[in-house]
């Protein structure tokens, strides 16, 4: 309803890939995956913790075609649990914007690149389609995104992901050029946990009589 674009990725991913999204491109090896005992293909070994850098490889594609990018992306990620044989796996929303504001057309449009309002408008129309209350953003630090232009987002205090820009060295890394990729990263579960079941849909009395 925001005008995204929905990808679909693979699950499967490698700790190389993963360690793409870390600004100073460190391994991964510290990091805990769930590895598949028979891996099909050597590129896709371990089960992803992130929808990013699906999401991002998915725009690097498509940025050799469309100078605007609009994506989003709904799926799991696989977060082991210690002494536990299944993981955790929560659903995740991931959204991408890159490129001028608004489409190219036969009408004026606005051809400024995309920002962190943007993205921070995106997640804003999000929790309030879902009737979620208590949306706050709060400067923070991430290794993935750009210092300075980095935001935590919290759900009535409690931290349920990350909106900012893309960092120029990750961007870099997957060839993506022109102005900043602005990225967010949501845990849906955490957003649908704390809905507002009551939501009035009907005008209020004062308003109907006019008052």
């Amino acid at each position: 309803s925001v005008g995204l674009q929905e990808v679909v990725t693979y699950s499967l991913t490698s700790p190389e890939r993963e360690a793409r999204l870390r600004e100073s491109a460190g391994d991964d090896a510290d990091l805990p995956f769930i590895r598949l005992a028979n891996p099909i293909v050597v590129d896709r070994v371990v089960m992803r913790r992130t929808l990013l850098a699906g999401l991002i490889e998915a725009a690097a594609a498509n940025s050799r075609h469309a100078d605007r990018l609009a994506l989003f992306e709904v799926g799991n990620v696989f977060l082991p649990k210690a002494g536990e044989a299944l993981p955790d796996e929560p659903r995740r929303v991931a959204v991408l914007l890159s490129g001028a504001r608004s489409p190219q057309g036969w009408q004026p449009a606005d051809r400024e690149p995309m920002d962190f309002f943007d993205v921070k408008g995106v997640v804003e129309e999000l929790t309030e389609a879902l009737a979620v209350p208590g949306l706050v953003f709060e400067p923070g630090e991430h290794e993935t995104l750009r210092p300075g232009r980095t935001a935590r987002v919290l759900i009535g205090g409690v931290p349920v992901g990350w909106a900012g820009e893309l960092h120029p060295a990750v961007a870099e890394r997957y060839d993506l050029k022109g102005p900043g990729v602005i990225v967010a990263e949501l845990d849906l579960d955490q957003l649908l946990a704390r809905r507002n079941a009551a939501r009035s849909l009907m005008p209020s009395a004062d308003r109907v009589s006019g008052e």
